[in-house]
C-alpha cells in the first residue's frame, strides 16, 4: 500500500470517496451557483458547426450509425457537412451521446443544453473532489473550485452543445486523474480499471486526453511520498505510476489503428512553415494566460497574426509577458519557506493540458485561440490561484475577509459566465460578437452573413460576404454571395458567384455543388446541372439529395434505369424521404416493372399516408395496366438553400 500524492498545507483529510467533498452544503451552493450563471444557455439555439454536427446529420437518427461511429473520424460522420478527413479527428462518443440524444429530445435545444450543463455540472463535482484530494486546506480547494466553477472561460464549453464533446472530454479526464489518485490509496485495482475506463472516455471524445499520461507522471514525480516531508520519488518510480495510464493510450491507438483500417490517420500537414508557427506560440500562451487572468472581450474568434522572424517585437513581447506571469504564479502562490510543489505542479498541469494546442501548424488562422481550448488547463490554473489565495489574502489568520473575498470574486466571474453564455444563444449575436472583437476575421464575417442570410436579412448578409472576399476569403465568401442570389431567385447570378468560388477553391463544400447543380436546373442548363451533380455524388458517395436531384434529372431525360440506380443510392442514405420511392415508382412505371412500382408507391405512402400523388398513380396501377408518363424534372423538390457555414 502506497499514499498518493498529496500536497501538505493543511490539517484537512482527503476524502477516501471520489466523488464526496466532506463538505455538502459548499458542494451544493457551487452547483447551485453554476445552474444560475449558465442560465441563459438553456434558452440557447444551435449555433456554428452544429448546424453540421446535429441540425443537418442524418445519421443522428439511426441506431445502426453508433458502432459505424467507432469507423470514421468526426468529418466523416456528420453525412451533410462532408468535409475531406483530412483533419484527423477521431471522436466517436459524441456521436454515440448525439445519436442518443436525438432519439430522445429530437431537435429540441433545450434538452441539449441540459444533458450538456448536466455533464459540466458533474465535472465541477469532480474537480472539487480533485482539488481537495491534491490540497485539502478547504481554503485552497474551495477557492480553487469556485473559479473553475464560474469561470467564464467555460462558457463556450457549456453553452456550445456541439455534440458534448468537451465537457464528455473533462468528465472523463478528470475522473480518470481522481480514480488514479484513489487508486494509489491502496491496492485500488477497481479504481484503477475505472480510470482506465474513464480515461478511454476521454480519448474517444478528444485527442487532447493523449496528454494525460504526462500529467500524471508529473503528479508522481513532484507529489510526495508515505509523508509529507519525504523526498520526491525518483523518475522511474514516477513512470511505474504511470505506467496504467500508458497502457490505455496505447489500448487506444491500437482500437483506432484497426477502426480506420490500419491507419491512426492522425498527422496533419498544415501549410505554415515551422518558423512562425514556433515563434507564434509565446504570444499565443501569453494571451491564454492573460485571458484566464482577465476573462473580458471573450469571443469564437481571436485576432491572431503569425510571428515570421525572431526580431519581431511580439515574440519578445510574448515571451517576456509570458516569463513575468509564470514567474509571479510560482512565486505568489508558495509561501515563504513553503512547499513549491503544489504550485509547480498546477503550472505544469496547465502548459501540459495546452500542449496539443501549440502544434499551431494544423490549426487554421482563424482558430489558433480558442476559449475551449483553456478547459482542461484551467483545472491547474485554478488550483494555483487557490495556492495563490491562501499565500497572499492569509484567510486562515483572517477567515472574514476572506470568504467576503470569495463571495466577491464568485459573484463577478458568475455574472462575467451570465453575460458570456448569452452571446451563445444564437448564430447572429454569436458572430456579431466576433466581428466586434476580431474585425479582420473574415471567419467572422463570414459567418455571421451566413446567420444573417438564414434570418432572410439578405442585404445584411450581402455586405458580410463581401468583407469576407475583401479579407481574403474568396472561396466561402462567393459562396454565401451565391446563396444570397439564389434566394433572391437570380439564378444566372448564383451560377457566377458558385463558379467563382469553385475557381478560388475546387475543394469546395457538398452544399455548394448542390446548390450549383439547382441554379444550373432553374436556369434550363440541365446539361450542366446533372455534370454538378454527378460530380457531387462522386465526391461525396453519402450525400442523399445529390443522389436524389442526379435522378430526377435522369428521369426527365427518360434515363430510367440511371434515375433507379440513383434514387435507390439516395433511398438507402436517406429512408425517411418519401419523394425517393414516389420518383422511383415512376422510373419503374415507365420500365413496366408494375409489382416494383406498387412496392414503391407503397412505400412512399407508408412514409406520409397522405401522399396524394402517390396514392393516384397507385390507384391507377391497381384499375388497369396502362403505365402513365413520367413526370419531368420540374417536379423534383428544390430545398432551399441552407446556409453552409465554414469552420
Amino acid at each position: 500500500m502506497t499514499d498518493a500524492p498529496t500536497f501538505p498545507g493543511s490539517t484537512g483529510t482527503p476524502s477516501g470517496r471520489p466523488l464526496v467533498t466532506g463538505d455538502g452544503l459548499f458542494l451544493l451552493v457551487v452547483l447551485l451557483a453554476v445552474i444560475a450563471a449558465y442560465l441563459p444557455s438553456l434558452a440557447g439555439g444551435f449555433v456554428f458547426d452544429e448546424h453540421h454536427l446535429v441540425l443537418d446529420n442524418q445519421r443522428l437518427g439511426r441506431w445502426e450509425e453508433i458502432p459505424l461511429a467507432f469507423l470514421r473520424l468526426e468529418e466523416e460522420s456528420a453525412a451533410v457537412s462532408h468535409q475531406v478527413g483530412t483533419v484527423g479527428r477521431y471522436r466517436p462518443l459524441p456521436a454515440v451521446l448525439g445519436t442518443v440524444a436525438w432519439h430522445l429530445f429530437k431537435l429540441n435545444p433545450l434538452w441539449w443544453h441540459v444533458v450538456n450543463l448536466a455533464l459540466f455540472l458533474m465535472i465541477v463535482t469532480a474537480v472539487i473532489s480533485l482539488f481537495r484530494r491534491l490540497c485539502p486546506d478547504p481554503w485552497v480547494y474551495r477557492a480553487a473550485a469556485l473559479v473553475f466553477a464560474l469561470h467564464p472561460i467555460h462558457a463556450e464549453v457549456v453553452a456550445w452543445v456541439a455534440l458534448f464533446g468537451n465537457t464528455l472530454l473533462g468528465l472523463g479526464f478528470t475522473l480518470a486523474l481522481l480514480f488514479h489518485l484513489e487508486a494509489r490509496r491502496g491496492w485500488g485495482v477497481a479504481n484503477g480499471l475505472v480510470s482506465a475506463c474513464c480515461l478511454l472516455v476521454a480519448l474517444f471524445s478528444r485527442e487532447t486526453a493523449l496528454v494525460f499520461p504526462l500529467v500524471v507522471f508529473v503528479l508522481e514525480w513532484i507529489g510526495p511520498g508515505r509523508e509529507d516531508d519525504a523526498p520526491p520519488p525518483s523518475a522511474p518510480g514516477a513512470l511505474w505510476y504511470t505506467l496504467p495510464s500508458i497502457l490505455t493510450v496505447i489500448l487506444y491507438l491500437v482500437i483506432r489503428w484497426y477502426a480506420l483500417g490500419g491507419n491512426l490517420r492522425m498527422t496533419v500537414e498544415g501549410g505554415i512553415p515551422w518558423t512562425p508557427a514556433l515563434l507564434t506560440i509565446p504570444a499565443v500562451l501569453s494571451n491564454y494566460l492573460c485571458r484566464l487572468f482577465l476573462p473580458v472581450n471573450l469571443s469564437p474568434v481571436y485576432p491572431v497574426a503569425w510571428i515570421g522572424a525572431v526580431g519581431d517585437p511580439r515574440f519578445w513581447g510574448g515571451l517576456m509577458a509570458l516569463g513575468a506571469l509564470g514567474f509571479l504564479l510560482l512565486h505568489l502562490a508558495t509561501p515563504p519557506g513553503g512547499d513549491t510543489r503544489p504550485a509547480r505542479f498546477g503550472f505544469a498541469a496547465t502548459l501540459l493540458t495546452l500542449l496539443p494546442f501549440l502544434h499551431l501548424r494544423v490549426l487554421s488562422i482563424h482558430l489558433l485561440e480558442q476559449d475551449r481550448y483553456l478547459f482542461l488547463p484551467s483545472i491547474g490554473f485554478c488550483l494555483l490561484l487557490g495556492l495563490l489565495f491562501r499565500t497572499v489574502v492569509r484567510p486562515a489568520v483572517r477567515p472574514a475577509t476572506g470568504v467576503v473575498l470569495l463571495v466577491v470574486v464568485a459573484a463577478g466571474l458568475g455574472g462575467m459566465s451570465f453575460q458570456q453564455s448569452r452571446i451563445w444563444r444564437d448564430d447572429v449575436t454569436l458572430f456579431s460578437r466576433a466581428v466586434e472583437v476580431s474585425p479582420g476575421s473574415s471567419l467572422a464575417h463570414q459567418n455571421l452573413g451566413m446567420a444573417w442570410h438564414i434570418q432572410g436579412r439578405l442585404e445584411q448578409a450581402e455586405e458580410r460576404f463581401n468583407h469576407s472576399i475583401a479579407l481574403g476569403n474568396r472561396a466561402a465568401g462567393y459562396a454565401g454571395l451565391g446563396d444570397v442570389a439564389f434566394a433572391r431567385g437570380n439564378y444566372q447570378a448564383a451560377v457566377e458567384a458558385y463558379e467563382q468560388a469553385l475557381s478560388a477553391d475546387w475543394n469546395v463544400s457538398a452544399a455548394l455543388l448542390r446548390n450549383l447543380g439547382l441554379a444550373y436546373f432553374q436556369i434550363g442548363d440541365d446539361e450542366q446541372s446533372l455534370r454538378t451533380f454527378d460530380l457531387l455524388v462522386s465526391r461525396f458517395p453519402e450525400h442523399p439529395l445529390g443522389f436524389l436531384h442526379a435522378g430526377l434529372l435522369r428521369l426527365s431525360r427518360q434515363d430510367h434505369a440511371g434515375a433507379i440506380e440513383r434514387l435507390n443510392t439516395a433511398r438507402r442514405l436517406d429512408p425517411s424521404d418519401f419523394n425517393i420511392p414516389y420518383f422511383l415508382g415512376e422510373a419503374h412505371e415507365a420500365l413496366g416493372h408494375r409489382e416494383e412500382a406498387l412496392a414503391a408507391y407503397a412505400a412512399a405512402l407508408a412514409l406520409s399516408p397522405g401522399f396524394k400523388r402517390a396514392q393516384t398513380r397507385r390507384q391507377a396501377l391497381l384499375a388497369g395496366p396502362a403505365v402513365l408518363a413520367p413526370p419531368v424534372a420540374s417536379a423534383a423538390p428544390l430545398p432551399a438553400v441552407p446556409a453552409a457555414k465554414e469552420e
